[in-house]
């Protein structure tokens, strides 16, 4: 098919992650593309969308690095750390690592899961104020919040949100090479290509789901080199644990550059820019 106003047609690009030119990571991927894609004329203007994607979820919900420690006192003595190993994990199998790291720190320590409630308590029966302090990266997990620190004068410390085990809700696919103008909740320039939502329990698979994509303004007018990530909301390369076969559908579609003429309004509005329609 064709975008709209130009007899030239789309293209498809399908990259697979295992065929990359270069790996700088399972999910960092550069293409080199031996047949390049251009602009047929100086007055059209390529367009790009993300199509169609594949995945296994083979990243963990405790990440490496990104949301893998503890950090407390007790009473404002010395910073504890807890480093959570890489995996996959329920609140309940999360608080079962977690006391047994802390019990071997002082055996009045543990961690609990109440289910009724969906939120974690960490104790200590010989404490007078127990603190969750700056370093700890699991807040969002263990329902701390990012704003350190908690505290708490007692024995108990119950966090005050809930627990979140769900892991990633999104993979972002983005692309440092294409030009897009996309922005943040912040509005600063934003690289995305599309997301896919995660909606398999991890092992399975994710898929872009059919849907009627939004085709992006792309300020190169010849494509020849695609350098993908695959990133969390936060701009962190997801680890994908040696599984490296994704697969994604890069729409080209192709439009006129439509110059603006002035126009005056017919109900007496001021002088403005419009599009001339072809």
């Amino acid at each position: 098919m064709s975008r709209t106003d130009t007899p030239f047609s789309s293209i498809n690009i399908y990259l697979d992650g295992s065929q990359a030119s270069v790996n700088n990571s399972d999910s960092n991927k550069v293409f080199y593309l031996n047949t390049p894609i251009s602009s047929p004329r100086q007055d059209i203007k390529l367009l790009i969308a993300l199509t169609d994607g594949q995945m296994a979820y083979s990243f963990y919900i405790i990440r490496e690095g990104i949301n893998d420690t503890i950090k407390y006192s007790i009473d404002g003595g010395a910073t504890q750390t807890i480093t959570i190993t890489a995996g996959n994990y329920s609140a309940t199998t999360f608080c079962n690592f977690v006391t047994s790291a802390a019990a071997a720190q002082a055996a009045t320590r543990s961690m609990t899961y109440d289910k009724s409630t969906n939120k974690i308590t960490f104790n200590d029966s010989a404490a007078t104020t127990i603190s969750f302090i700056d370093g700890t990266t699991c807040g969002e997990e263990i329902g701390s919040g990012k704003t350190f620190p908690v505290s708490v004068s007692g024995t108990a410390l119950t966090f005050s949100k809930m627990a979140n085990f769900s892991g990633l809700a999104n993979v972002f696919v983005r692309a440092q090479t294409l030009g897009l103008q996309n922005r943040t909740s912040q509005g600063n320039i934003d690289l995305t290509l599309g997301k896919i939502p995660v909606t398999s329990a991890p092992l399975g698979f994710i898929y872009l789901a059919t849907h009627e994509p939004t085709y992006l303004s792309i300020t190169d007018t010849e494509i020849s080199k695609i350098a993908i990530q695959l990133q969390d909301e936060d701009g962190n390369d997801i680890e994908l644990n040696g599984i490296d076969n994704w697969s994604l559908t890069l729409t080209v579609h192709h439009e006129y550059h439509k110059p603006l003429k002035e126009h005056q309004n017919k109900h007496g509005e001021p002088m403005k820019k419009i599009e001339d329609n072809k």
